[in-house]
């Protein structure tokens, strides 16, 4: 995790604003779409230079032109990178890709509980198992900070 946050700009031309999987997006290519939230999406990314497989965070197109969403993003991310608890994904890299603001995280493999919901209701073993383990710790710990 980094100690301080890095911004980069990245006004090039050829910075897409599509983000597709196999598009290059400063120095990530995108492998494939993880999920896509209210007001965002995430991908699998891969440093073209270090070879590390990411997750890359970026607001969908009709919040990008927002200012205020682009400034709870930021927070966001300033915020996560502040963080460091072996339960919340570490945030590797922030950068400007032309008016959209992208954050490089670390990324958590598995299964969202939405994807084990759609696949069948969640036992109650395993709900119970997710309510109580350290991610529900991080998540007060960092509640505590808004």
């Amino acid at each position: 995790m980094l100690s301080l946050l890095e911004i980069h700009v990245c006004r090039a031309t050829g910075c897409p604003m599509s983000f597709r999987v196999g598009e290059t997006v400063g120095p990530y290519r995108i492998v494939s779409l993880l999920g896509t939230g209210g007001v965002g999406r995430v991908f699998k990314v891969k440093h073209t230079v270090t070879g590390r497989v990411e997750a890359m965070k970026v607001l969908l197109q009709d919040y990008t032109a927002s200012s205020d969403q682009t400034k709870r993003f930021r927070r966001e991310i300033q915020l996560q990178a502040s963080l460091q608890h072996p339960n919340i994904a570490s945030v590797h890299n922030a950068l400007w890709v032309e008016d959209t603001l992208v954050m490089i995280m670390e990324l958590v493999p598995g299964d969202s509980l939405g994807r084990l919901h759609q696949e069948g209701q969640v036992p109650l073993r395993v709900g119970l198992d997710y309510h109580y383990c350290p991610v529900n710790d991080s998540l007060t710990g960092g509640n505590r900070l808004f």
